[in-house]
Formats: C-alpha cells, structure tokens, sequence
C-alpha cells in the first residue's frame, strides 16, 4: 500500500468520512486497484499519526502505509492505492492511531474490521472514459452522493401493447453535492455505454439540474432519465440496437475558469437484454 494524492483512473475508492460513514464508488476487482480515502477527524483531535492495512482474502497478504504523518493537519484528508492480488475475493481494512502520549486506539468496526466484497475483471473497454484535460481533482467539492443504472421494458407499463413487446430503455440517475457557490447551470457528467464485450456503444455529456440544498454548505444536483434507447420489438417487427452492459461516467462542475471533478471514473453494471425484456 502507498500512500498518496490519488488521481488515478479506473481505481474504485473506498472513503471512510467523519461521522463513522463509509462509501465506495466502483466494484474492487481482482488484480485491479483500490484508492482508500480517510478523514483523520473519525479520530480524537490528539491523533498524531494514522496507519492504515488491508488484508486480502483469501490469501490472507497484508499491506499497510501511513496515512498521517505527525506534522501533517488534522483536517487534511488522506488516502493511499493498494494493488489488489488477482486471487482476491475480499478485502478487510482497519486503522491505527497513535495519539499524543504515545497510546494505540483502533478504527476497526470493533474488532470486525471493515469487510469489501471483490469481483472478477470484466472486459476492459479500449475506449475507456477519460478525465478532461485540465480538470482538477477536487473531492471535497463535488462527490456523488448515489448513482444507479436500470434497463427497463419502456412497454410493459403502457396500455395497448401485447406482453411480448419489448422496447428497452437504459436510464442513469446521478445525486451529487456541490459546494457553494456554484453556478445553476455548470454541473455536468461526460458518459460512456459499453456492449459485453466493452465496446463503446454511445457516448454524451449531459446536464444536472440544481434539486435544491442539501446541507449548509451543499446544493444538491441530480441528473435522471432515459439516456439510450436499446432494442424494440413487436409483433411483425424488430429494430435490434446493441445490448448496453455496463455505463461509465465522469462527473463536473465549473468554478469560475476552472473546470473541477472529484476524480473517480464512476461505473455502473446492467444486466443483458435477455433478462431486462
């Protein structure tokens, strides 16, 4: 494990927030790599130094770094990238900390430790969504706050259509927190739809619509609706398009002549046309 600033594309991150809150963006995959992101503030205000380790399962390979140095701020947050071995099924993780009389306290779920399921690779798209040139990595002003991914049978739910009508529609929904001020009209996403075998199928840049606050210091923004319209199928006629898998996104925001992004390559997972119909 090395600690880090991570901009580093295509990583899952896992951010463990103050307040005891943890959350993961993109699927941990074998042989693929992890960004931990921690915020020294889940520990008392004497913390001098932070050592996190992750253990891998079923291997059992440990690695561990130094998330806080002891002159650093305690408002600084800190994060560092694992390799994950290619026989990984799970990840554990906990923290150390030592505090200014030299005493261990732990960030250990009480001992359990914090448990992360790891996927198989899936195929690797060979146009992969990029970050914008320029583009500066910013978590702590703009992050996704929830996002998912559904296919649907646009036909089910309307009248006058037989059962075995099929009219496939994939829709995004994205809730993001920006920092004020920001502009109502400057927060947008860059996306990418990808087949089984990762081929890139579509691509757009699309915006969100200010929803209104979502803290003090937070508007919340949201972006939702049918982004790709997939097969359709009738009686007597069929218009095949191609089997959206799997959706990539980047997410943006303008600050004044800046452009900021919180860094993370965002996925989401769909199952195929033949379950979704």
């Amino acid at each position: 494990m090395s600690a880090r600033n991570p901009t580093v594309p295509d990583a899952a991150v896992l951010a463990f927030l103050d307040g005891w809150r943890e959350l993961q963006h993109g699927d941990i995959t074998a042989g693929g790599s992890l960004v931990v992101r921690y915020e020294p503030s889940r520990f008392r205000a004497s913390a001098k130094e932070i050592v996190g380790y992750a253990r891998f399962l079923p291997g059992g390979q440990i690695r561990h770094a130094t998330l806080r140095e002891r002159r650093a701020p305690r408002t600084t947050a800190v994060a560092a990238e694992i390799a994950v071995p290619p026989e990984t099924d799970q990840v554990e993780l906990w923290f150390q900390c030592v505090d200014a009389d030299g005493e261990t306290v732990w960030d250990s779920r009480f001992g359990e430790n914090y448990r992360f399921e790891v996927v198989r690779p899936r195929p690797r798209p060979t146009d992969s969504l990029h970050a914008r040139a320029g583009a500066t990595v910013d978590a702590a002003l703009i992050t996704v706050a929830e996002d998912a991914a559904v296919k649907e049978n646009a036909f089910e739910s309307r009248p006058g259509y037989p059962s075995n009508s099929t009219s496939l529609q994939t829709s995004l929904h994205v809730a993001a927190r920006v920092r004020r001020p920001v502009d109502p009209d400057g927060v947008w996403v860059d996306v990418h739809f990808f087949d089984a075998q990762a081929t890139l199928i579509h691509g757009d840049t699309l915006p969100l619509r200010r929803a209104g606050p979502s803290d003090a210091d937070h508007d919340l923004f949201v972006l939702d609706g049918v982004l790709y319209q997939g097969s359709v199928a009738t009686p007597g006629s069929v218009t095949p398009r191609p089997d959206v898998r799997s959706v990539q996104y980047r997410l943006y925001c303008q600050v004044g002549d800046r452009i900021v992004t919180d860094g993370v390559l965002h996925r989401c997972f769909l199952a195929t046309d033949a379950v979704s119909g």
